[in-house]
């Protein structure tokens, strides 16, 4: 399998000298604890979670966000944020180019379970995305198949 034209421009630009914006939104909502049915309650309430991105980065890293951003160490970036349904956590990541091969990594834990976890990609979003009103329950919805059914 061979890379794309796309592709190939884009790492000779990254091997250059200078900088690359990115800039995301996270879905941080429910990192650990399991979604309930739509409708369904339980007799608990999960306490809130805290939830630490751990940034790395061969080059040197700027990381601007609405959580609380940290530098750890040369080439580490840590940002610990509430687990909110909404808003999302606007993200801004400054990565200098020009090193050979530049990666950026990103892992993350809470503060129940301090393992690091890799991001799954569904929680990386655009950052002019805007969230799907939710159903407040399933019996609201319409289903064109059901309708007139008993």
């Amino acid at each position: 399998m061979a890379a794309s034209e796309e592709h190939r421009r884009l790492f000779q630009l990254l091997n250059k000298r200078g900088t690359l914006t990115l800039r995301a939104q996270l879905d941080l909502w429910q990192m650990l604890h399991p979604v309930t049915q739509p409708g369904s309650k339980l007799d608990f309430e999960y306490p809130p979670e805290t939830v630490m991105l751990s940034f790395h980065s061969t080059g040197k890293l700027k990381i601007r966000s609405r959580g609380k951003v940290e530098e750890a160490k040369s080439g580490e970036v840590r940002v610990i944020a509430e687990s909110k349904q909404d808003p999302w956590l606007p993200l801004e990541i400054t990565l200098e180019t020009g090193a050979a091969n530049p990666k950026l990594e990103l892992t993350w834990h809470t503060a129940e379970d301090p393992r690091p976890r890799a991001l799954q990609l569904r929680r990386i979003l655009l950052p002019w995305a805007t969230a799907k009103p939710s159903e407040s329950s399933p019996a609201g919805r319409q289903i064109p198949e059901l309708a007139g059914g008993n």
